[in-house]
């Protein structure tokens, strides 16, 4: 019994600290994108971007044909 009840104060100590909370924050938002994108929800996003980064990217100088 009293190796689960170390088992217990070991994982409450790990849960409450700040840097172990975050990084599984961290996580969970990672795996929720990768998820989203997978299923190919943000793929009208992706290109309304696209199309907003060629509307304004500057104009390419002109050159006289060569023939």
């Amino acid at each position: 019994m009293s190796a689960s009840n170390a088992a217990v104060r070991w994982f409450s100590k790990w849960r409450s600290s700040p840097s172990v909370v975050s990084l599984l924050i961290v996580f969970l938002v990672f795996l929720g994108t990768l998820f989203v994108q997978r299923q190919g929800w943000l793929q009208f996003l992706e290109f309304r971007a696209y199309d907003f980064f060629l509307r304004h990217q500057p104009k390419a100088a002109t050159s006289d044909p060569i023939v």
